[in-house]
């Protein structure tokens, strides 16, 4: 196997889904505490 090239593309395309995933887990996280608070 050889060594991956990342090109700027999918430099991107990894950081924004990284993102996504972080913005969903803080979503989640925050339901979770404002239900537990109820």
């Amino acid at each position: 196997m050889g060594s991956i090239r990342l090109n700027k593309g999918t430099v991107v395309t990894l950081i924004k889904q990284a993102l996504e995933y972080v913005r969903e887990c803080i979503a989640f996280a925050m339901m979770a505490c404002s239900s537990l608070a109820q």
